[in-house]
């Protein structure tokens, strides 16, 4: 015997519908299922109860004797748990990708954050007080990683973790059920832990340096609303309905996306536009060696190619001191930098800097005291 297989969320619109057109899903014929519909064929990979199937099941000859009554009577008994497991399966999925797109503005934030921090001075990546003291205060790293790369990895793993269950191909609902349960857990510690620290540097950012950093802000912002979303997920059976939850995430998502272009457009309008800016002050004072070594570098004529941004030109310049490191010749090939060379830079086809150049000799990278006394000392 044959028999008509109709989905079970469509038998339920079948009830309400005028026209009465029967939703057909497909064929079941000697134990096999042959679903024509992209529903049934979702629900039989997501490996539902055999009831799930089993309840929508109806011959023709039932459909061809039965009146409508009578077929009503029988959708309003079978839809209601197929169509409550289909409407958490479609919030939860929700809810998952809108975290995945929270965090993926997390990761671009930390992902700039952290290259600034190893490779740039804080005064050209970041163009408010408050950012630079928070880029030079003891709490930037952690045992000498960078602070914005935890978060990167923090944020990776919330990515991660939303995005497993929904890639998964396994056929075993055992092992679905379970990952999906885990991720919400894991989710919800992770996405908690991360605000607590952001509300923590919020109060070292406001109450002691008292002043904003937009990278902070964003990176907290984005914190508490992958808290927020996170729990929803962890508890959608509970709390708002089901569409004020996900306007809410949609809001957050949209503040996260505005928030992080004015940030990047701001960031980008310093950058390039034509203002000259000077390199950072020099904090440090000289000692005798450095003053000595400052002495024959100058009579070499020596020269040290930087950039106002290069952080290793910085702590070039921290090492020898404010007084020594005046009697050096510094040459800036940053277009924006105090005092250009530029094109000086471009004919001695400077590899990097800093970079020395010491008797008509390129010596690229920053350099030791050892490594500068013994250049000094060549040649005489």
């Amino acid at each position: 015997m044959a028999f008509l297989i109709y989905c079970p969320g469509s038998l339920c619109r079948y009830h309400n519908n005028k026209n009465r057109k029967l939703p057909f899903c497909g064929y079941f014929r000697s134990n096999q299922i042959h679903p024509k519909h992209t529903f049934c064929r979702n629900n039989r990979s997501c490996n539902f109860p055999r009831a799930f199937l089993s309840m929508s099941l109806l011959s023709k000859e039932d459909i061809s004797s039965s009146s409508d009554q009578k077929l009503e009577s029988s959708s309003d008994q079978n839809c209601e748990i197929p169509v409550k497991i289909l409407e958490e399966v479609q919030d939860s999925s929700f809810l998952r990708k809108s975290i995945m797109i929270l965090s993926s503005i997390g990761v671009i934030d930390t992902v700039y954050l952290t290259v600034g921090k190893l490779f740039l001075t804080p005064e050209i990546m970041c163009h408010t007080q408050g950012c630079i003291e928070v880029f030079k205060s003891p709490l930037a790293s952690i045992f000498g990683v960078p602070l914005s790369f935890l978060g990167f990895m923090a944020y990776s793993a919330v990515f991660l973790l939303s995005a497993c269950p929904l890639l998964c191909r396994r056929k075993s609902s055992t092992f679905k059920n379970q990952l999906h349960t885990f991720s919400k857990k894991a989710l919800s510690l992770l996405t908690l832990a991360m605000t607590i620290v952001s509300a923590f540097l919020m109060y070292i950012l406001f109450f002691q340096i008292q002043s904003f950093c937009p990278y902070c802000v964003l990176s907290a912002f984005l914190s508490g609303s992958l808290f927020i979303t996170s729990s929803f997920l962890h508890f959608s059976s509970v709390g708002w309905k089901k569409w004020i939850r996900h306007s809410f995430v949609v809001l957050l998502i949209l503040a996260s996306i505005t928030g992080g272009a004015l940030v990047a457009f701001g960031t980008a309008s310093m950058t390039f536009s034509n203002q000259v800016f000077d390199p950072p002050s020099i904090t440090s004072h000289s000692n005798a060696r450095m003053m000595k070594l400052a002495e024959r570098l100058k009579s070499k004529k020596a020269r040290m190619y930087g950039a106002f941004w290069c952080e290793h030109c910085y702590h070039q310049k921290q090492m020898f001191g404010q007084e020594a490191f005046e009697k050096i010749e510094y040459v800036e090939c940053s277009k924006n930098g105090r005092d250009s060379q530029y094109n000086l830079c471009r004919e001695k086809d400077v590899p990097g800097y800093p970079t020395w150049e010491i008797d008509g000799e390129l010596y690229p990278g920053e350099q030791s005291v050892e490594e500068l006394e013994e250049l000094a000392k060549a040649g005489n």
